[in-house]
């Protein structure tokens, strides 16, 4: 039985059992939440060894999670003034403030830190994760879903048809399909290849305002190291003079270093291999992809001395 959970602004929380199957008539799980503008099912950040909970932001961004016997404020901002709009992981809670058009993460130990900046907020609908980490934003103006690693770096793009979300509600990934609820209408996407297809599946007899899923629920939409990993070298790691990255086939590839702003530090398009000179890099640790046309084939990180 796969389930998602559905927040509404009135503070209640639902859940949808057999969304693949047949989905189930909404059960009310909680109706006292504080002002829920959002919900994100996670350990209780700050505990080693904790349970599931929930997670929800209330109207002026604070974190409350459920104990199982009430709701507690964790003191803790989304960060941003609008950061209301929280996806999680077992690691982190990514929030979408659509006001700055920027991405925070909350960890559970302070408030939530500033990750990616410079986004198109006014077309962004809502932010999802998978088991792995990483976290996904939905763009209604290009009917695309763009995967970010942890680290706030773009990593794939999907184009979306069926469904161009219009109200209230979100999206969230289970197994290996995304469920979305646009006003009171639920739709199931399935992913083939770089294409993600919706139908509608069903009618809620509520008005949701976000929806989630359990965080090590969600497979990850991108496709990884297509090419096994000793096709790719990539060294040496540390890099102090000279950083080499080969590949055995003879086509073009790119190679992008990030720093840790996901700021684009260097793109150099190769065949087989380039060998960068370092000393143009301040030192630090970076991140990086190794891309084909069509996809990303390996990505990393990397240390500069």
């Amino acid at each position: 039985m796969h389930s998602i959970y559905i927040s509404t602004a009135a503070g209640e929380i639902y859940r949808v059992d057999s969304v693949d199957t047949s989905p189930t008539i909404p059960v009310l799980v909680n109706s006292n939440g504080p002002g829920i503008f959002g919900i994100s099912i996670n350990p209780i950040l700050d505990s080693l060894s904790s349970p599931l909970t929930m997670y929800c932001v209330d109207n002026l961004c604070n974190y409350h999670y459920w104990n199982g016997i009430n709701w507690t404020n964790t003191g803790h901002t989304s960060g941003g003034n609008a950061a209301v709009n929280p996806g999680g992981t077992n690691d982190f809670i990514f929030n979408f403030d659509g006001g700055t058009a920027t991405i925070y993460r909350y960890d559970g130990t302070s408030n939530g830190t500033l990750l990616v900046t410079g986004l198109t907020s006014p077309s962004i609908y809502d932010v999802a994760t998978d088991n792995q980490g990483n976290f996904y934003l939905f763009y209604t103006n290009t009917l695309q879903i763009i995967a970010y690693h942890p680290s706030g770096i773009p990593v794939d793009t999907f184009s979306v048809t069926g469904i161009a979300p219009l109200g209230g509600g979100g999206f969230a990934i289970l197994g290996d399909r995304l469920y979305l609820v646009t006003s009171n209408q639920l739709y199931e996407g399935i992913k083939s290849g770089n294409n993600i297809n919706f139908a509608y599946i069903k009618t809620l007899p509520i008005n949701p305002g976000d929806i989630a899923t359990c965080p090590d629920a969600g497979f990850p939409l991108i496709d990884f190291n297509e090419v096994a990993s000793s096709e790719i070298t990539i060294g040496p790691n540390p890099a102090y003079d000279v950083l080499n990255i080969k590949i055995n086939n003879n086509e073009l590839s790119e190679f992008v270093l990030y720093d840790m702003a996901s700021r684009i530090i260097i793109r150099q398009n190769f065949i087989n291999s380039v060998s960068l000179n370092t000393d143009q890099f301040a030192r630090g640790l970076y991140m990086y992809e190794v891309k084909s046309k069509t996809r990303i084939l390996k990505n990393g990180k990397v240390v500069i001395h």
